[in-house]
């Protein structure tokens, strides 16, 4: 059965993928031996069987087995001078070039490294300066089927969506950017491509909504359905991941009773109840921002993307390649 994984405090908590309500983790990774503190974004590699995560206020990137937990140490870290690491937020997965793309946000930059790094080292890339336009970058998105990468930017200064080519570096400026106007752009904490629907899905922290636009929305395109009200129960949305059921997992900046997790389906807009909650004591939940799946949608894996480069839901020690990618034998 799939999973569901949380980002909370100095925790990772697996969930079963349909579990609601005041659900127990049926494991968690803590402890002094990993290393988490303040775990604000995760991503999955499923193809690896591993775990991604970053914290505030750690200049480090932790790789976890999707196999362990307890109190265990990461099977290896990114981390040290040359790195130019800060406050790491955003982690992409790029299985077809074998390269993790991070959103740095003290730095105001975009870091790739290769994705088997282990310890100190220079990025592979470094997207960073005035004219990227890049202030506080957060939880972004990598769209390999375009080559495309999504960056939001932090509220205090030029609040906005900008798209980089993804292999873009120092002194690139944005292909387009989704900002002001009637674009609703105010806060925005993470992105999400829905390449099946070609949509382009934003978390609004401050609005407290998830809006769609266009996938190729630029200017101040408007919104074309918007996620919110009283009985959504959205409160500082942060991740997005989304699964195959067509459920949209959101991640809140919450503590306490307010504490939650929340499965929407992201097809149904307005002020709707979401399909599941995860809230209550028993689930450890406090501050879930970072939220991620093992049921993949659409070849589109929450804030990490293969490009398609697989077919079904990544079970494990099953690579069936798309051949139009690959150039490989056909999926059945």
């Amino acid at each position: 059965m799939a999973d569901t994984f949380v980002g909370s405090g100095d925790k990772i908590l697996i969930f079963w993928n349909f579990d609601s309500d005041n659900a127990t983790p049926k494991h968690v990774i803590t402890g002094a031996n990993t290393g988490l503190s303040g775990v604000v974004t995760l991503a999955l590699d499923p193809v690896h069987r591993e775990i991604w995560a970053a914290g505030v206020g750690d200049a480090r990137i932790s790789v976890f087995s999707m196999d362990s937990f307890g109190d265990v140490a990461p099977v290896r870290t990114i981390e040290g001078a040359a790195t130019g690491l800060t406050s790491p937020r955003g982690l992409l997965l790029d299985l077809q070039h074998d390269e993790v793309i991070v959103t740095d946000f003290q730095s105001d930059s975009v870091l790739t490294f290769p994705r088997t790094q282990n310890g100190d080292g220079t990025p592979l890339r470094t997207l960073s300066g005035p004219t990227t336009g890049l202030h506080g970058p957060l939880l972004g998105f990598l769209d390999l089927v375009h080559d495309e990468l999504y960056i939001p930017n932090f509220v205090g200064i030029n609040p906005r969506i900008a798209v980089f080519a993804r292999t873009a570096a120092n002194g690139d400026a944005p292909l387009r950017t989704l900002e002001g106007g009637a674009s609703a752009i105010d806060n925005p904490r993470s992105t999400l491509i829905d390449l099946k629907n070609d949509l382009l899905i934003v978390s609004e922290y401050d609005s407290a909504v998830v809006r769609a636009y266009p996938r190729a929305a630029s200017g101040g395109t408007a919104p074309i359905a918007e996620i919110g009200g009283g009985l959504t129960l959205l409160e500082k949305p942060y991740q997005l991941a989304a699964t195959v059921f067509g459920n949209l997992i959101v991640g809140t900046d919450t503590t306490g009773a307010s504490a939650r997790a929340l499965y929407h389906v992201p097809t149904v807009p307005g002020d709707v109840a979401p399909d599941f909650v995860l809230m209550g004591a028993a689930t450890l939940l406090a501050n879930p921002t970072g939220v991620a799946s093992d049921f993949a949608k659409d070849c589109s894996w929450g804030n990490s993307a293969d490009g398609c480069l697989f077919r079904d839901n990544f079970e494990s020690n099953d690579l069936c390649y798309w051949s139009h990618v690959t150039g490989g034998t056909a999926c059945p």
